[in-house]
């Protein structure tokens, strides 16, 4: 394992998860299906923004497409927007990710636990031998951008990749209420971003608007924070990423 793996899968720091670091080593060794991040990296997030350009077949080029809490929904309205391979899911857990992606198959899933104590997403390891991003590599993103709360699934996918690839290329990032309302891309109505649809699919997706600017506005993230890290921090290195709204 490199350095940079382990520091994104095999670092603990106290006071991110509320055991110690006996429990996470433990934990750590029911860890068996690492990701491949290499070469050049395409993070692919949901907003409503990928459907501003058509890049769906220069993210499927990329040598790693790393996708952000979902797979591409509706393909056939958004493939030429979001392309459609994909070889890491980086995502919080939920008992229909887990149950319906159980297989070693493509995608890998690597599982963002988000709950404090020792719940399910860290005690299914002992079944499923998946990654899990470490408590040390959650304390690093925090400090490395001054953020108090729990960093978003997105922001932990791109720090990921910005240290495991030789090149990351980011899109479906921000919001551009200018060009659509929608919370993702899989909500423009008919693949019409000026009409948002939110029916459930697949028990995943906070996508009412009010559920949706409810979660945007919650303590849980500091999205007002990660908007301003993605489009000025200095830690990300512009000739590495090249950030896609």
């Amino acid at each position: 394992m490199t350095e940079n793996n382990q520091a994104a899968f095999s670092s603990y720091v106290p006071g991110v998860y509320k055991f110690n670091e006996s429990v996470f080593r433990d934990l750590r060794t029911h860890m068996r299906v690492a990701p491949a991040f290499k070469g050049t990296c395409a993070v692919v997030a949901t907003s409503s923004t990928l459907l501003k350009r058509t890049d769906g077949a220069r993210i499927d080029r990329a040598h790693t497409v790393v996708r952000v809490n979902s797979l591409p929904m509706l393909p056939h309205l958004f493939r030429e927007h979001t392309g459609s391979h994909t070889d890491v899911l980086v995502t919080t857990f939920n008992r229909w990710t887990h149950a319906n992606l159980s297989s070693y198959k493509q995608p890998v899933r690597v599982f963002y636990c988000v709950n404090r104590h020792v719940d399910r997403c860290w005690t299914a390891t002992s079944n499923d031998g998946l990654f899990r991003v470490s408590p040390g590599f959650v304390r690093t993103v925090q400090r490395l951008h001054g953020i108090q709360r729990w960093p978003s699934t997105g922001l932990i996918a791109l720090s990921l990749a910005n240290v495991l690839c030789d090149r990351v290329e980011a899109y479906g990032f921000g919001i551009d209420s200018t060009f659509s309302n929608c919370s993702h891309y899989y909500n423009a109505d008919g693949g019409d971003p000026t009409r948002c649809t939110h029916q459930v699919r697949e028990a995943r997706m906070r996508n009412t608007q009010r559920k949706y600017t409810l979660y945007s506005n919650s303590s849980w993230h500091d999205f007002r924070r990660e908007a301003l890290i993605l489009r000025n921090h200095p830690a990300l290195d512009t000739q590495r990423t090249a950030v896609r709204d």
